[in-house]
């Protein structure tokens, strides 16, 4: 009988192992989907700002194939990321969409998107992801910059503008800080080199040999 007992105890102990560990995987895989859905859309939604900008200095509107694509305002602005985003989502999470700054005239979009499910044993679980991406100008150089910013840091990107020389690949953009501490910033191209310092509550972030789409990761701490 002992050994029954304990034979069943070593099961149940096994089993909650393997729930706890299919819980934490699922999890991650789920975090996962949703910083890549942002990432990507983050790029289209710009590409598709992109070249509506480029139809419109070159008088060529038949560069627009989409018309359900049409950025004409801030709101519309909103619609086109939300449906790039949620081609990218396959879970059956609740996707719920925050737009801290949409201004489709400066190319400047700031979003959260805050997932919620029902795990694996039965709790409701959130998570979120938050990118932000300046479209650089048109005339200066076809690149999209896209922000990872911590959670921590709140910061104020209304006046954000960042210049890319052509040439050079050097760029600066300066960001307002409004509260929390910049601890570091990298970007996920290693062969462009990035620097910062702070000036006051700005924070100067210093790019060169840019040469296509990168993502600046900004981190610190309360």
């Amino acid at each position: 009988m002992k050994s029954i007992l304990t034979g069943f105890g070593g099961v149940l102990t096994l089993f909650f192992v393997i729930l706890i560990q299919a819980t934490i995987l699922n999890f991650g895989i789920r975090q996962n989907e949703l910083d890549t859905a942002m990432n990507n859309a983050m790029i289209e939604t710009q590409r598709v700002l992109y070249e509506q900008k480029e139809a419109f200095y070159d008088n060529n509107n038949d560069n627009i194939a989409d018309s359900s694509m049409l950025i004409t305002d801030n709101e519309s602005y909103k619609d086109v990321f939300v449906k790039n985003l949620m081609q990218y989502i396959d879970s059956n999470s609740d996707i719920e969409i925050y737009f801290y700054t949409a201004d489709n005239e400066k190319g400047l979009l700031d979003v959260k998107a805050v997932a919620n499910y029902t795990n694996l044993v039965g709790k409701n679980k959130a998570y979120e992801s938050r990118r932000t991406s300046i479209l650089d100008s048109i005339e200066n150089y076809n690149v999209t910059i896209t922000f990872d910013i911590a959670n921590v840091l709140q910061v104020d990107m209304s006046d954000t503008r960042n210049y890319i020389d052509r040439n050079t690949g050097k760029g600066t953009i300066d960001i307002k800080i409004i509260s929390g501490t910049v601890t570091g910033v990298s970007v996920d191209k290693s062969d462009v080199n990035v620097s910062y310092t702070m000036d006051g509550d700005i924070l100067r972030i210093q790019l060169d040999n840019v040469q296509s789409d990168i993502k600046v990761t900004v981190s610190g701490q309360a």
